[in-house]
């Protein structure tokens, strides 16, 4: 099987079998055809861990590549070669050899807490056309990915019944790990989500939720998609004079950062985010420099000097 008869089947596996989503696949694909440009497509069983080294050092030297990208392509060769293995496709991994290189690991990006209150508070800036659905849609947004910790995707896949407003509590679906979980919400998030979902039944330019269940749409009746969530997130970032690197998944970060900070448990902060493994929770407890020098100076022997 070539690489490219391999690479339709790759797809399909993530696709269907894994509730992968196009943004991931495109990750895959630049790797795969990256490989196929440099060794050509030949048939997988070919493909040596020599080749795959080769391919990763032409890449290195013609783009001089951090650590961190050279990873994500090795992660991304050691999926495909493992699936081709698994399928009997290939008799050996030749990725399975393949050393990743040390990459530090980068504290999240999150917004400080005088940052998040003037992103949550200031109006959203109305649309030119459709209001007020716009603004009241990108508000409730916000304070769902605020207040839940939702990772985007799994803020795009909610459909109305996802919401139970009598128990206030939110269902997340499509998670990494094909699992879903409730999630507790404010009262401040449970009131937009009630005019939210009082105006999309009411859109007169939009399917009834019997026909698109849909809980966030576009202006034009449908399911939002994350470039349009980024969108309006810039647009309104830009709105509120905040001038930093902040993406959508920022507001993820600061829903677990304040949680640790007013006193939660990572146990508890685990299973609001919805994380196998409580390794992938701790990256959420930095702090700042500031907070460790407070600590060091209660210190009992200091206090005493």
């Amino acid at each position: 099987m070539r690489l490219s008869e391999l690479w339709e089947q790759f797809t399909v596996y993530i696709l269907i079998e894994q509730g992968g989503s196009e943004r991931t696949v495109a990750a895959y694909r630049t790797t795969m055809f990256m490989l196929i440009d440099l060794i050509g497509d030949v048939d997988a069983a070919h493909v040596s861990t020599q080749a795959l080294r080769r391919f990763l050092v032409a890449l290195n030297q013609q783009h001089d590549y951090a650590p961190a990208t050279i990873h994500k392509y090795i992660a991304a060769l050691h999926s495909i070669f493992r699936f081709a293995y698994r399928q009997e496709i290939i008799a050996d991994d030749p990725a399975s050899r393949l050393a990743s290189p040390q990459v530090p690991r980068a504290l999240p990006n999150y917004f400080t807490e005088g940052e998040l209150r003037q992103f949550l508070l200031t109006p959203c800036k109305p649309y030119k056309w459709r209001q007020p659905y716009g603004a009241l849609r990108d508000r409730a947004i916000f304070f769902t990915l605020a207040y839940t910790g939702a990772r985007a995707r799994e803020l795009l896949a909610m459909n109305c019944q996802d919401i139970d407003l009598a128990q206030q509590v939110v269902i997340l679906r499509k998670t990494k790990n094909k699992r879903e979980r409730v999630v507790p919400i404010t009262k401040a998030v449970a009131d937009l989500l009630f005019y939210v979902l009082m105006r999309r039944i009411k859109l007169p330019w939009a399917d009834p939720p019997s026909k698109e269940p849909a809980l966030w749409l576009s202006m034009v009746g449908h399911r939002m998609c994350y470039s349009l969530l980024l969108k309006a997130f810039h647009r309104h970032l830009a709105h509120c004079g905040i001038d930093r690197p902040l993406t959508p998944h920022s507001l993820r970060h600061s829903f677990a950062t304040l949680l640790l900070k007013g006193g939660a448990n990572l146990r508890s902060i685990q299973t609001l985010l919805g994380h196998v493994s409580i390794q992938s929770t701790m990256i959420y407890t930095h702090v700042d420099v500031g907070d460790l020098r407070e600590a060091v100076e209660k210190h009992p022997l200091l206090t005493q000097e």
